[in-house]
């Protein structure tokens, strides 16, 4: 006598063909947003390490070399999926804080990439 539930039918390979398929395609949903996500961790460190590298530039300059403006540079891009960027900084004009009558220049750094 022969037992019947020996093998699999067609109906529950089906189901685990449907399954499968749905788990493929949530994982690669999930491998394209975390690929997403790590262009954009390295968007951000390839920016602080440019304001990094300008404040590292200024900190040994002399005070009064500091030339007051806005100033541009390319950011070449880090690795082949990343774009290109552009940087900016500007010096602002002296400020004297009353309290300690100390002199300084505020750097402020910007970062844009392109699309």
């Amino acid at each position: 006598m022969k037992d019947k539930r020996a093998g699999m039918s067609l109906v529950e390979i089906i189901v685990a063909m449907v399954i499968i398929a749905i788990a493929t395609i949530a994982s690669f949903q999930f491998l394209v947003h975390c690929d997403k996500f790590v262009i954009m961790a390295d968007n951000k460190v390839a920016a602080a390490n440019f304001a990094r590298e300008i404040m590292e530039d200024y900190y040994q300059e002399d005070y009064d070399d500091l030339a007051v403006g806005s100033h541009s540079v390319s950011i070449a891009a880090l690795a082949s999926r990343l774009h290109n960027g552009t940087g900016s900084y500007e010096i602002g004009s002296e400020k004297t804080e009353s309290a300690t009558s100390t002199k300084y220049k505020v750097i402020t750094v910007k970062v844009g990439w392109d699309p």
